[in-house]
């Protein structure tokens, strides 16, 4: 199985870096638990509420849920925009990473065969990817990206391509390791 090394940079550590400056408080930072978000702090417990979600706001970036002592935040269309636009670029090889997870890797092949606007892309699907690669957690996904594939092909729905990308960037790297 293909596992993270704890000195592999995490995959939302650049989303971290940036909430951190923004929030300005000493604070956890970590993948929330919540399906409709993509992380969760604790700077509530550390500054106002209210001068928090008036930066998260500003900044045009975050989407707040305030929670007792908690902040759920997951991106504004215009990140989630940005992180799909920024999504790796697939190898045009199949590498020997694929073999690991055939039926991840051939359910991410499937969402990258045809380019999807960002906007038209489904954020739950890219959300729960982003999540669980960031954790190493390719069963999760060879488990649910398949049957998300499957429903969103039944109804004619477009494609998180940038999920597929995400996973076949990470499994690649898993490989290198």
């Amino acid at each position: 199985m293909l596992t993270k090394p704890a000195a592999a940079r995490p995959l939302l550590e650049p989303l971290r870096d940036s909430l951190r400056a923004l929030l300005g408080v000493p604070c956890f930072i970590r993948r929330s638990r919540a399906q409709d978000a993509l992380l969760v702090t604790d700077a509530p417990r550390r500054a106002p509420i209210e001068q928090l979600t008036a930066r998260l706001s500003q900044s045009g970036d975050w989407i707040a849920r305030p929670e007792t002592g908690l902040l759920h935040l997951d991106p504004s269309p215009v990140l989630w925009r940005r992180l799909m636009a920024d999504a790796p670029i697939c190898p045009e090889r199949w590498p020997e990473a694929y073999s690991a997870y055939p039926f991840l890797a051939s359910c991410a092949l499937r969402l990258t065969l045809e380019p999807v606007l960002p906007e038209l892309q489904p954020i739950g699907p890219l959300r729960l990817t982003l999540k669980a690669l960031e954790a190493g957690d390719f069963d999760t996904l060879q488990n649910e990206l398949p049957q998300i594939l499957a429903a969103l092909l039944r109804r004619h729905d477009p494609l998180p391509e940038a999920a597929g990308r995400y996973v076949l960037a990470e499994l690649q790297k898993a490989c290198e390791r």
